[in-house]
């Protein structure tokens, strides 16, 4: 009892310390309160000297037996409902802390260090002998990203208040919140792609879903090009054509240099730049179309145009964890993409970038036969200096269409899940409630 601390039962997962228990003494007066009864004892004794060392001597020992038995009989786990969440919707976590020891468990607080925002940092529980305490902590994920659960915390006492027990578990949980998903109106949808396909209006020397027209047959003209029902009308061979059509792929283009970008949090033309492009990447992969993202910033990201729902969580999970940062202007992105474009390939730029000199990047790329859109951010509205004038006169001349989003747009989200069920978790009616909720039951072991 004289040392400052004792280390209890420790576990050991794969070399990794999982669990560690440490009992420590908080004070040591009823060890200096023994010493002075010993003492005046001696120089006097009595029999009041006497009782009050037994019983403090009992009260010591009693506290010593019940700290070591909570260090060695108590334990808590963790256990995630699903490791994956869209922002808006509920992750959910179970807790089960067990006491088989012959002593309750009086007074316990448990101190999570998740970093998760919202995440309840402490509860206080009491649980008695052979049996558990389950209660579940579901929090609203509001930002995107990566967060870790745990480790967690267990701080005990005896009844006494004479010594302290920690149990730390260094289980974690890792949980990845991917970007909002949203209705876009069809207005600021990439041209060519509101409303069907659009036809480039030349003829398309290899056959093309789109037939034009028909013509009279010439001499090499493939047999599969004939139209037999307008030759048997006609009397004469007749050759199909076709129109060739703007390729269905679709490059986001994400501009996330550090210096351009306004706002703080949610309301940020980062968070919003984000939102468009989860929110776009969804739209046109359902229309079974395929979907590529360019991303600036502190990791670049560079995924190449596919399609379905793998190509889908590949781009979400993309989207969750780009940050802003960098040294790359737009510009330099635009050029350096530029190889890696097929004709005809339709571009979305969202940037909130005000200065026009990359509008100049897209001149190659349209003469290329890319069909550019651009979403602009207005950084003003955030709070930022930059002025979009400039921008937009200079896609105004170059024929590119564009839009103006600015802060308070109206995001309403896909109430439908856009990530695979298995790793979903359902939260319906999560909106505009309390970041936590906490619940528990104590049940028999």
């Amino acid at each position: 009892m004289s040392g400052g601390a004792v280390m209890g039962a420790t576990e050991m997962d794969a070399g990794v310390l999982t669990r560690q228990t440490t009992v420590r003494i908080r004070t040591r007066l009823p060890a200096l309160a023994f010493f002075v009864l010993m003492f005046l004892q001696l120089i006097s004794p009595h029999r009041v000297w006497i009782l009050l060392l037994c019983a403090l001597g009992i009260v010591l020992v009693l506290s010593w037996v019940w700290a070591r038995s909570l260090a060695r009989s108590v334990t808590i786990s963790r256990e995630l409902a699903h490791g994956l969440a869209q922002a808006g919707e509920a992750v959910q976590e179970s807790f089960r802390l067990y006491n088989d020891g012959l002593f309750p468990v009086l007074w316990a607080r448990t101190t999570d260090e998740s970093d998760m925002p919202g995440y309840p940092k402490e509860q206080v529980l009491i649980v008695s002998t052979a049996s558990a305490y389950r209660w579940t902590v579901r929090v609203v994920c509001r930002r995107r990203g990566l967060y870790t659960l745990g480790p967690t915390t267990l701080h005990m006492q005896d009844p006494f208040g004479f010594y302290d027990v920690t149990l730390r578990d260094n289980e974690t949980n890792k949980v990845l919140v991917t970007p909002p998903v949203v209705d876009l109106p069809a207005m600021i949808l990439p041209r060519g792609l509101a409303a069907g396909r659009v036809v480039v209006r030349q003829p398309a020397a290899d056959l093309t879903q789109t037939i034009s027209a028909t013509r009279p047959y010439v001499r090499g003209d493939p047999w599969r090009h004939i139209h037999w029902a307008s030759s048997a009308h006609s009397g004469v061979l007749m050759s199909k054509t076709f129109q060739a059509e703007v390729s269905g792929d679709l490059w986001i283009v994400l501009d996330l240099d550090g210096s351009v970008q306004a706002g703080a949090a949610e309301e940020s033309t980062v968070e919003y730049a984000v939102t468009l492009a989860s929110s776009l990447a969804e739209r046109l992969l359902q229309e079974n179309r395929a979907v590529g993202l360019v991303a600036s910033g502190q990791d670049p990201e560079h995924i190449p145009p596919g399609r379905g729902e793998g190509q889908l969580w590949r781009l979400l999970q993309a989207l969750a964890l780009v940050n802003p940062g960098g040294s790359s202007g737009l510009a330099t992105v635009l050029k350096e993409v530029r190889s890696a474009l097929q004709l005809q390939t339709t571009l979305m730029v969202i940037t909130p970038s005000p200065d026009p000199t990359w509008v100049e990047a897209l001149g190659p790329l349209v003469r290329r036969g890319a069909v550019p859109t651009a979403l602009l951010l207005d950084g003003a509205s955030f709070g930022g200096d930059g002025d979009i004038g400039a921008v937009r006169i200079a896609v105004a001349q170059l024929g590119i269409p564009h839009h103006v989003v600015a802060k308070g747009f109206p995001f309403h989200r896909v109430r439908k899940k856009q990530v695979p069920q298995a790793s979903v978790l359902e939260s319906p009616g999560a909106e505009g409630r309390s970041l936590s909720t906490w619940q528990g039951a104590e049940e028999r072991a």
